[in-house]
């Protein structure tokens, strides 16, 4: 794996009407969307759904991936 991760931990749940994904593992960070590549990829397929992905990465803490993805009602 990129990350060295020994861990991923994925959580799901709902808020305000929205399914709220929540993926992290006790890698090294670092990561970062880049106009090419996986998580530039994965902003893009949530987006086209009106959803939002955000990453959260420092270095030597890990990584978490959010995702916001409003539920038809």
């Amino acid at each position: 794996s990129h990350s060295n991760a020994s861990s991923v931990a994925v959580d799901l749940g709902e808020q305000d009407g929205a399914l709220v994904v929540n993926v992290r593992d006790d890698g090294q960070g670092g990561a970062a969307v880049k106009p090419v590549g996986g998580l530039a990829e994965l902003v893009d397929r949530v987006g086209a759904i009106d959803g939002v992905l955000s990453v959260a990465s420092p270095a030597g803490s890990g990584t978490t991936i959010s995702a916001v993805i409003p539920c038809a009602s």
